[in-house]
């Protein structure tokens, strides 16, 4: 037994002095940290720890809770074509527009309104069918530049064409009577 007691006792010092010396030696959990402030670490853990700072936590990333089967559609905000008082609206009229009376804008004897929706209407009608006619007027106008162009051109290449034909003739003569002479 005292040889067993002995052995206890050896087995908790060398427990006791493996406690201290690793607390004395830097562990291989603090041995890149230790590293990079001695000079002596690996240029990737350099890079790593220099990038660390800038990359978010898991913390950071994820702030919402997890979305639930109604909260995965997302639902905009129709609020501006269904309200027409919103002044973001594409139908916002301000309030000296909006309560104007029948009277008023009806009247003979008053100047058209521009932003009266039936007036508005029959102004972009009339706008577009303006633009309509505009550009077939535009369009026979360039048919007959173009027909014009190309019937002078015709007309050019007739008279060059008489013109060399008589040329021709002229040439012919001027040969036949060299040869005769």
């Amino acid at each position: 037994p005292p040889s067993a007691a002995g052995s206890a006792a050896g087995s908790s010092r060398s427990q006791i002095s493996r406690t201290g010396m690793s607390i004395a030696t830097p562990s291989s959990i603090y041995e890149r940290e230790v590293g990079l402030i001695t000079g002596r670490a690996r240029v990737t853990d350099v890079i790593r720890a220099r990038c660390a700072a800038w990359k978010p936590a898991k913390h950071e990333l994820y702030t919402a809770p997890a979305r639930t089967r109604f909260g995965m559609t997302v639902f905009p905000d129709t609020r501006h074509v269904t309200e027409a008082d919103m002044p973001l609206s594409g139908s916002y009229m301000a309030d000296h527009e909006r309560f104007k009376t029948t009277n008023n804008i009806q009247s003979i004897f008053s100047v058209p309104d521009p932003k009266h929706p039936q007036a508005e209407d029959t102004l972009r009608k009339h706008a577009r069918n303006e633009f309509r006619i505009e550009r077939i007027r535009q369009r026979q106008r360039e048919f007959t530049e173009r027909c014009w162009a190309a019937n002078q051109a015709a007309q050019e290449f007739d008279e060059m064409k008489i013109a060399r034909k008589a040329l021709n003739q002229l040439n012919y003569e001027r040969k036949i009577k060299m040869a005769c002479a």
